[in-house]
């Protein structure tokens, strides 16, 4: 699944201590964000990426291994940020029914649904 983000323009972020403080200027909103989730949004900044690669670059960010669990954690990531409408998955990309629930949109059940 390809992602990008909402808005059209960079989001103003400040950082300190692996925690970012992020103004979504579109939508008035701030919200604290963690070390995985901004390296996501200042990689979407540069371009569309899939999630497959999303994933392995928060791995390398934080040095942990690209297994099971890491693919859900950014998965949960994804998801929460769509439902703070930061990012969006392409238009271009098919989704599918959840194999763990009746949804078709993003995060109902706290999985990425591909």
């Amino acid at each position: 699944m390809m992602w990008r983000l909402s808005a059209d323009r960079p989001v103003r972020f400040r950082g300190w201590d692996g925690e970012f403080v992020l103004y979504n200027g579109l939508s008035g909103d701030t919200h604290l964000l963690g070390v995985g989730a901004m390296h996501i949004l200042n990689a979407l900044q540069e371009a569309e990426v899939d999630e497959v690669a999303l994933t392995a670059s928060v791995c390398a960010v934080l040095q942990i291994e690209a297994d099971h669990q890491a693919r859900h954690d950014v998965r949960q990531l994804l998801a929460d940020l769509a439902r703070l409408s930061l990012i969006e998955c392409c238009e271009n990309t098919a989704i599918e029914q959840c194999e763990h629930c009746e949804h078709t949109s993003v995060g109902h059940c706290g999985r990425s649904h591909t």
